[in-house]
């Protein structure tokens, strides 16, 4: 009796020895136009990994020091000026989307559609607000009726009509990766991961270290793992994936040491020190930001899309936060 207790207790406390899935797909942020076919097949993989849940490389609305980095100082203000435009009151932004979410017909009703994503907009969840003008713009590109009556009847349609526009000529990953494979999976909503509240820092000593020295040994060392990436990223044949060997074992290992994650002890040199601990110190937070998630979602299988450079670092730590979680990459699943 007292043995099948201890694997009963077992098994439930290792949740059946079962190990939460989180799968780390790097991107390239922007594809040149003669390579948007190699996405298709990372589109198929990551769909045949069935997640349930999908974070990104979107700022989490209340990092102020973040989004004030990527969008400038005036960003509330700005946001705050297009709520006075659109005349929308800021009471209880979060119940109202929460009751949107909620309501199975909002995606069939254009107007709460609409109205949804104005909201995104206004409490600064901008990448929610993209995901959901991805899906308005594409659902109406035929719809003269509908497109009619936003033009006419919505306050908020120039705005995502010019940024749907933008995003979309810039052939980022969101437009032809993240967004057509969040609505096909009908994930509604994408969680933000990102961090950039120490970015500024990072890029000061990482320009400094782009200044030719040629005595310098470890600025040397250092240079080589990007000196090699690069390299081999512009020997690659036109028949090849630049996705793939961006998502290959050997180059995610390369960014772990090229990006600044982690540097060869016998390398002295204080940027290249700075440069590390801002690098580390942003994989972290991301890391914190995918084990919220999962911690909320226990259950579910769980895909992130982020920069290349982040694949390894971000594994790393999602591995020293938690055990039990079961971090993959492309290469796991195309074996």
């Amino acid at each position: 009796m007292g043995r099948i207790f201890l694997i009963w207790f077992l098994f439930h406390a290792t949740g059946g020895y079962s190990q939460q899935k989180i799968l780390l797909v790097g991107t390239l942020h922007q594809t040149p136009k003669e390579r948007i076919k190699e996405i298709a097949p990372v589109a198929s993989t990551v769909e045949n990994f069935n997640p349930e849940i999908i974070c990104a490389e979107f700022l989490i609305s209340k990092d102020t020091a973040s989004m004030k980095y990527k969008f400038g100082d005036d960003i509330f203000l700005r946001i705050k000026a297009k709520q006075n435009e659109w005349r929308i009151s800021d009471k209880d932004f979060n119940n109202k989307i929460a009751l949107l979410q909620q309501d199975p017909n909002h995606t069939s009703d254009i107007r709460k559609w609409m109205e949804l994503q104005q909201l995104y907009y206004l409490s600064s969840d901008l990448g929610n607000a993209s995901y959901q003008g991805y899906q308005i713009m594409t659902k109406t590109e035929r719809d003269s009726e509908n497109t009619a009556w936003l033009r006419e009847n919505s306050p908020g349609y120039k705005t995502m009509k010019s940024n749907y526009e933008i995003e979309k000529f810039r052939n980022d990953e969101y437009f032809h990766l993240v967004f057509p494979l969040a609505a096909k999976l009908n994930i509604p909503y994408i969680y933000p991961i990102d961090d950039l509240s120490t970015w500024k820092e990072y890029e000061k000593y990482f320009e400094r270290l782009q200044i030719p020295d040629t005595i310098d040994k470890g600025k040397i060392k250092f240079r080589n793992y990007t000196e090699f990436y690069l390299k081999n990223l512009k020997s690659l044949p036109l028949d090849s994936s630049q996705w793939m060997f961006m998502n290959s074992p050997e180059i995610i290992q390369n960014a772990i040491y090229g990006t600044g994650y982690r540097i060869d002890p016998d390398i002295s040199n204080e940027d290249v020190k700075r440069l590390h601990y801002y690098w580390v110190l942003r994989n972290k937070m991301m890391a914190q930001y995918i084990a919220e998630v999962a911690l909320k979602y226990p259950n579910k299988r769980i895909v992130v899309f982020f920069g290349a450079g982040h694949i390894g670092s971000v594994r790393e730590e999602l591995n020293n936060l938690n055990q039990s979680y079961q971090v993959l990459t492309l290469s796991n699943l195309t074996k």
